[in-house]
């Protein structure tokens, strides 16, 4: 899933490091971030990344559920992640 604009982003240690070219402002994702943003941005459905991440780290559904939907509104309030 492309971001909206010019946004450079790596992965360093397990983290996912973002940064807006044009304003300089960065954004950092800790791993389970990060694992949520690999499968945003490979197209995944919330639900299908729900059953992935929790069954990963052997976390209740409802927790990541709920944290999904907090990184997807802190991507797009950033301005990292397209409205979909």
């Amino acid at each position: 899933m492309p971001t909206p604009r010019e946004v450079i982003w790596t992965v360093v240690d397990d983290e996912t490091l973002f940064i807006d070219v044009e304003t300089g402002d960065y954004f950092a994702l800790n791993a389970i971030g990060s694992h949520m943003w690999d499968r945003l941005r490979l197209g995944e459905t919330p639900s299908a990344i729900v059953a992935d991440v929790a069954a990963h780290y052997a976390m209740d559904r409802d927790t990541v559920e709920g944290d999904l939907a907090e990184l997807m509104m802190q991507l797009r309030n950033a301005r990292l992640l397209g409205d979909e």
